[in-house]
């Protein structure tokens, strides 16, 4: 198990790290609530994600030489 804490003490409160987890929950949130609307987490990263982008990128012709 790792250590709780450290020998380094902060004197600030770690906000980016408790934005992160706000984050993570908010996006867990969601991905539950996706098959009230009628979609799936498949789905959705398919029509959402960047493999979407990527695979409606124009192909370039191939050279001929």
């Amino acid at each position: 198990m790792p250590p709780l804490r450290g020998g380094v003490l902060t004197r600030r409160f770690p906000v980016v790290t408790l934005v992160v987890i706000l984050l993570n929950v908010a996006v867990f949130a969601f991905e539950l609530t996706l098959p009230r609307f009628g979609m799936t987490l498949g789905g959705f990263l398919a029509g959402m994600g960047l493999g979407f982008a990527l695979a409606r990128r124009p192909r370039r012709a191939p050279c001929r030489a």
